[in-house]
C-alpha cells in the first residue's frame, strides 16, 4: 500500500531551495492560516519537488527515513519551470512523487505531527504543474474542464469530470478551486477527497490540492492558496 493510501485509511479511521526566484504570486508571509502555523518549507520537501520535475524514473520516496539528494538541475534540468512552496503547515515532511516529469509533475507532503486529525481530517497535500495551462474559465458547479477546454495532462492521472468548486485566486493570478471525488480509493486517484486550485504562470500550469477534510470548503481554499502564493521557481545550482 502506497504512503499515500496509508495516510487516506489512516483518516479514514477515525527552505527555501538554493537559487529560487520569482514567486507564483507574492510570498506568503508567515502566520496562521485556518489555524494552521506556517513556516519555512524544509530542504527535505524541496528536494522532494526538485526531484519531481526532473524527467523519467521510478518513484522516489521523500521523509526522513529516505531523504532525497537535493538536484542540482545542472544534469538532468526539468522541462518546465518547476515551483516549490516555501511556506507550508508545520510538521511538513516529504511523501513521493506521483508522475514522471515528461509533460507534468506531481508530489506529496503530509503531516504526521503537529496536525490535529481530530480538528483537520487527513493531513494531506499535492503540488505541481503541468507544461501546458490550465482552462481556468467556469462557473462553479461545472464540470471541469468544459467541454474543448484544455484539462489536465494525461500523465497526472487526474479523473474526468471534476467539478469546479469556487472562483478564486493566487495572488493576482486567477484560479479555479475543484473538487476530486472521495474519500480516498473512490477513483480520485492520488487527490482523492482533495479540494484543489489550478491557476497559471508565463503559459504553464500549477496547483495545490488539499485534503485536511475536516476544515470547510472556504477554509481549505486559504489554505491552498496560501500554499500557492509561496510557489517558488528552482533554478539550477551553481557549481561549486
Amino acid at each position: 500500500m502506497s504512503r499515500s493510501a496509508r495516510l487516506c485509511a489512516s483518516a479514514a479511521a477515525l527552505v527555501v531551495a538554493a537559487g529560487c526566484e520569482g514567486g507564483a504570486g507574492q510570498r506568503a508571509p508567515a502566520g496562521r492560516v485556518a489555524g494552521l502555523q506556517l513556516v519555512a518549507a524544509p530542504r527535505t520537501v524541496t528536494a522532494l519537488c526538485r526531484r519531481a520535475g526532473q524527467p523519467g524514473g521510478p518513484p522516489v520516496y521523500g521523509g526522513p527515513r529516505h531523504p532525497v539528494p537535493f538536484p542540482s538541475y545542472r544534469t538532468s534540468p526539468p522541462r518546465f519551470p518547476i515551483r516549490c512552496p516555501t511556506r507550508l503547515p508545520a510538521g511538513a515532511e516529504a511523501g513521493q512523487n506521483l508522475a514522471k516529469g515528461r509533460t507534468a509533475y506531481q508530489w506529496e507532503v503530509h503531516f504526521p505531527a503537529g496536525v490535529s486529525a481530530r480538528r483537520y481530517g487527513a493531513a494531506h497535500a499535492v503540488l505541481g504543474g503541468q507544461q501546458s495551462p490550465f482552462a481556468t474559465s467556469a462557473a462553479p458547479g461545472a464540470a471541469w474542464p468544459l467541454a474543448g477546454a484544455r484539462g489536465a495532462a494525461s500523465e497526472l492521472r487526474w479523473p474526468a469530470g471534476l467539478t469546479v468548486a469556487a472562483r478564486a485566486s493566487v495572488g493576482v493570478r486567477p484560479a479555479l478551486a475543484l473538487r476530486f471525488p472521495g474519500p480516498c480509493g473512490a477513483g480520485g486517484g492520488p487527490n482523492g477527497g482533495h479540494l484543489g486550485l489550478i491557476f497559471n504562470v508565463a503559459g504553464h500550469g500549477y496547483f495545490v490540492t488539499v485534503h485536511f477534510d475536516r476544515l470547510a470548503d472556504r477554509a481549505r481554499v486559504r489554505l491552498a492558496s496560501s500554499i500557492a502564493e509561496s510557489l517558488e521557481r528552482q533554478l539550477p545550482v551553481p557549481a561549486p
